[in-house]
């Protein structure tokens, strides 16, 4: 049966998510704090049941208010801002916004290392980013959708 429970929580603002196959525990963008911190960053984590990454209390500018919390898989730059998540293989897809930083799609191992650029010169915003049998699909705020293929 079903019935609603909380899966992990203490997450800013828990953005997009996605599942490697076989897995119940995602990876989930969390767009970091906008006020009241002096440049928090954005992250990636990996969400496992009962997790409680400790937003409110903490926002990874400060270790010591983090003690105790789920570290996050990927610190990402202040305003980042990772609109979309995406999964081929073993590769974790990033796209990351571009309202301060140029907006590019990234990739990463499941651990969070390797992080390498995959497409960038895009001609606005990245608001979205979806998967299909082996391409990366990117939305772009000026209403364009682009696509590569990785290693292409």
């Amino acid at each position: 049966g079903g019935g609603l429970r909380v899966f992990a929580r203490g997450i800013r603002q828990p953005w997009q998510m996605a599942f490697p196959a076989g897995s119940s525990s995602p990876f989930v963008s969390d767009l970091g704090q906008d006020s009241a911190a002096t440049n928090p960053p954005d992250f990636v984590m990996r969400a496992h049941q009962g997790d409680n990454f400790g937003y409110w209390r903490c926002n990874w500018t400060s270790l010591g208010a983090c003690h105790g919390y789920t570290r996050p898989l990927v610190f990402l730059r202040p305003h980042t801002d990772a609109m979309g998540l995406g999964i081929i293989g073993s590769r974790l897809y990033a796209s990351e916004y571009g309202a301060v930083h140029a907006p590019q799609v990234v990739s990463m191992n499941f651990a969070g290392r390797g992080i390498r650029t995959e497409a960038s010169g895009f001609s606005a915003e990245i608001v979205g980013l979806g998967i299909n049998a082996g391409w990366v699909y990117v939305g772009a705020s000026d209403g364009r959708v682009w696509r590569f293929r990785p290693g292409a």
